[in-house]
This record gives structure tokens, C-alpha cells and sequence, in this order.
């Protein structure tokens, strides 16, 4: 059962990612020299170095927390994989369900306010599983899948506004190469910010107080890059999107 599950969250996850629009370039590097020349163009940009490094920021706070979730659900929550599915699952279905309304809102409203409003969404979403975790213990699964639900609601607007909001800033001269580094930059973020999530679980003690540390904090970071992002769009609300 859990595998026909797991199957249709996939396909709705191909879908969601069909939607999203794709980028073309009529040029593409393929030599240090032009990965050089790419990343002297980005950095001579105030707007692509302000974006990167907005980016790096929410993306640390995000990828932070991902270890943690799993600690918290399964070690000191009780979820065994009929629960993690039944919380996966409907968030799933609920992104899904959710991209054609954030698409009219992007359309209406522009992708750099959308941007806030899903980072806000993944601002949110430690903080209620750590609220989630102070319920009784009879009622913490049921309400870790309701306050996951909202998270679910939000994040459909950051996945289709943050690629948008990376080619508005992003040179276009070898756009794709340039968009390939920061790809890169965002890989190499992942990898370093679980290791620090999972590393401060461990340093704080590695107990159910520790993880309620960490992922506060794992919340405060991910706080400071959605502020980050409202100041961005607020400096920018009178200039339209790209």
C-alpha cells in the first residue's frame, strides 16, 4: 500500500515540475574560461550578488532542517512509515492541487512577492513541527500531518517563484552556464547545511531538547532569509518583474 503511495506522490511530483518554466539560451560554456567569464559577470551584478546571497541563506535554513524533520517525526513523535507516508502523501497532493492557484496569483501579483510568501511557508514549517511535538502524545501525529498541510499550501508558490526570480536576476549572456553554477552553489549549500543540522542535534546534546534547539534555530535562520526576501521585494515592489 505504502508503495502505490509512494508511487502516486511521485507522479504528482512530475507533475508539479512539469509546470514550471524552462529557461533557454542561445549560448552555453563548456570551458573554464567561460566558467571564469561567467562568474565574473555574476559578481560584477549588485542584483545577482544580493540574490545569491539571499538565496544561500534560505536555502541553509531549509536544507538544515531536513535531517531534523526526520529525527524529530520518527525518534521522539512515534512514525513509522504509515504515518511518515499518510504526512508525505497529502502534503504532496496538496502542493499539487495548490500550483494553478499560486500560477494566477504569480501572473496578478509577480513572482518576488510569491517568493516571500513561500519562504514564509518554509519559515513556518520547524516551527510547527516543534508545536506539533508539544501536543499530547495521542494527538501529536495527527496534528504534525495537519501543520504540515500548511507548509504544503505555500510551497508550491516558492518552487514556482524562486526559479523565475533566479533568470530575472541571473546575466543573460551564457545564461545557462550561469544558472548551472548556481545550481552548483545550492548543491554544495545542501550538502554542508544538513551536515550542520544534523551536527547541531548532536552537539546540542542529542536528546528531545536538543532537537527542539536546533530546529529553533533551524526556524531563525530560515527567518532571516524570508525577512531578506521581503526587503528585496519591498525595494523592488514598484518595479516589474522581468
Amino acid at each position: 500500500v505504502f508503495y502505490v503511495l509512494a508511487f502516486v506522490a511521485a507522479i504528482v511530483q512530475v507533475r508539479l515540475l512539469r509546470k514550471l518554466p524552462e529557461a533557454s539560451s542561445p549560448s552555453t560554456g563548456r570551458t573554464l574560461r567561460d566558467v571564469w567569464a561567467s562568474l565574473c559577470l555574476m559578481a560584477r551584478s549588485p542584483r545577482t550578488r544580493v540574490f545569491v546571497l539571499f538565496a544561500v541563506i534560505l536555502h541553509a535554513g531549509w536544507y538544515m532542517g531536513w535531517q531534523q524533520f526526520f529525527v524529530m517525526q520518527v525518534h521522539y513523535m512515534g512514525a513509522n512509515e504509515a504515518w511518515l507516508s499518510v504526512i508525505t502523501v497529502t502534503g504532496t497532493l496538496l502542493q499539487w492541487l495548490m500550483v494553478r492557484p499560486w500560477g494566477r496569483y504569480i501572473r496578478k501579483n509577480g513572482v518576488r512577492k510569491a517568493l516571500v510568501m513561500g519562504a514564509g511557508g518554509l519559515f513556518l514549517s520547524p516551527l510547527l513541527t516543534v508545536a506539533a511535538s508539544c501536543l499530547p502524545q495521542s494527538i501529536q501525529l495527527p496534528g504534525m500531518v495537519l501543520f504540515n498541510l500548511v507548509n504544503a499550501v505555500t510551497f508550491p508558490a516558492y518552487q514556482l517563484s524562486f526559479f523565475q526570480a533566479t533568470l530575472e536576476v541571473l546575466p543573460e549572456k551564457q545564461r545557462n552556464l550561469n544558472l548551472s553554477l548556481f545550481n552548483a552553489l545550492l548543491l554544495a549549500v545542501n550538502t554542508v547545511s544538513q551536515l550542520a543540522g544534523t551536527g547541531l542535534y548532536t552537539a546540542l546534546g542529542g536528546d528531545y531538547r536538543a532537537i527542539t534547539q536546533a530546529m529553533l534555530i533551524t526556524t531563525g535562520v530560515r527567518a532571516v532569509g524570508t525577512i531578506l526576501f521581503a526587503i528585496y521585494w519591498w525595494k523592488l515592489r514598484d518595479e516589474p518583474d522581468a
